[in-house]
């Protein structure tokens, strides 16, 4: 019974793995998965009456959140330039070959990050700017909100996972490096100590 409970989280673990995998390495796949989601929204709102996030809530007092929003979502090129300076700084093998092999990928998906961080950040000032102007409640901040909402979460989530990827590997490098340089000893040293320490015993 217990190992098969270690096997199926073992298997679990590796599809969560190569979930995790495809998706660092498809860093345009968050558009899909943003239009899938706001379309299962739209279909949800607008056929079965499920109500929007924030619908009950005042224009006025949804303009704070937005400005909100915006300001917290900026910070997280905060996180992106830790990553990408723990990135740089890097001199172990494993790290050394990452920039060899995926360097491009690397700069492509920080890039995205950057990017997509900041648009977040101007549709969340887009969103307050539509419902300050709105004369009537309108539900057209709401949208360009979650739009931006979904688009930052997305973001985010990456640029963590591949920063925790970074530093396990620069933690691993430290730790157990592929090629460690040893410090060289004379073997002979100890052993004429040995036998001197012995010699001057006897006497």
């Amino acid at each position: 019974m217990g190992f098969k409970k270690m096997t199926s989280r073992g298997r679990a673990a590796a599809i969560a793995a190569t979930v995790e995998n495809w998706w660092l390495s498809k860093s345009k796949a968050d558009v899909p998965v943003l239009l899938m989601i706001l379309a299962l929204l739209a279909v949800s709102h607008n056929v079965w009456g499920v109500s929007l996030l924030l619908g009950e809530v005042p224009p006025e007092k949804r303009v704070s959140l937005y400005t909100a929003w915006a300001v917290v979502i900026s910070l997280t090129g905060t996180l992106a330039s830790v990553s990408i300076g723990q990135y740089v700084s890097g001199r172990g093998d494993r790290v050394m070959l990452l920039k060899k092999v995926y360097g491009s990928e690397l700069s492509r998906i920080w890039r995205g990050t950057f990017l997509g961080s900041g648009l977040a950040a101007l549709l969340f000032l887009i969103a307050a700017v539509l419902d300050a102007r709105s004369t009537v409640d309108s539900y057209a901040g709401i949208w360009v909100f979650i739009a931006a909402a979904l688009l930052a979460v997305l973001k985010f989530f990456r640029l963590a996972l591949l920063f925790s990827r970074v530093i396990g590997l620069i933690v691993t490098d430290d730790v157990s490096p592929l090629s460690p340089t040893p410090i060289a000893i004379d073997k002979s040293y100890f052993t004429s100590t040995t036998s001197n320490e012995g010699g001057s015993q006897c006497h």
